[in-house]
């Protein structure tokens, strides 16, 4: 019966070496960061068109004390900025408005930065897995100066198999990784807008276009 050689995925992590064991602790942690994301930033926990609507109308029927209770319970990002326009909505437009966006955009770059693990996995991975393919190749040519010959193909597949493994691990980890470092980067960008767009409509409805309430 013939045996067979082809290599078990499990022969090819230890053919790595140990920069396998570094590459999979940046997968572990890009996957973490992508579930992280997946969960806790979501278009409810930023903006809600329904509740933009609910403080609308608590606001023209000058339900000032409710809204801001609505306001806590909420918790999103477009209800801070609805509480802090209820608060201050005594103060000038402008300085309204400044609180508002200094709300938002502190909200907005808190989301940036919990992507960020994705972008050093990202760049990292590659580089290990062609650090891993330098010592290969490396520990291949040492094995054939050792040798003195270079005939034999069994006496540097070692070094080969390594760096070939190590680089295709590397860019396995990483390419994912920047491809989800660009998917969120592009939700966060899209729901900043929509954000901005949402509240300042309701800044110009409430304090340009009628009277602030009392």
């Amino acid at each position: 019966m013939e045996h067979s050689s082809a290599l078990t995925l499990w022969d090819q992590f230890n053919a790595g070496g140990p920069t396998m064991y570094a590459l999979v602790a940046l997968s572990i942690a890009a996957l973490a960061t992508a579930i992280e994301r997946f969960v806790n930033f979501r278009e409810r926990r930023i903006l809600s068109r329904e509740f933009a609507r609910e403080a609308d109308r608590l606001w023209q029927a000058g339900r000032f004390e409710e809204l801001s209770d609505r306001c806590q319970r909420r918790g999103s990002v477009l209800a801070r900025i609805v509480s802090a326009v209820v608060k201050y909505r005594h103060l000038p437009y402008r300085d309204v408005s400044l609180a508002v966006s200094e709300i938002a955009s502190s909200a907005i770059k808190g989301h940036q930065q919990r992507t960020y693990m994705l972008a050093i996995v990202a760049t990292l991975s590659p580089l290990i897995g062609l650090f891993g393919t330098v010592i290969g190749m490396i520990e291949a040519f040492h094995v054939i100066s050792q040798s003195g010959t270079v005939g034999n193909a069994a006496l540097v597949a070692g070094g080969i198999s390594k760096a070939l493994t190590t680089t295709a691990a590397g860019l396995l980890v990483g390419i994912p990784a920047l491809g989800l470092r660009h998917f969120f980067n592009s939700r966060i960008q899209k729901i900043s807008i929509d954000l901005e767009e949402e509240a300042n409509e309701l800044l110009n409805r409430w304090l340009l276009e009628g009277q602030v309430a009392p």
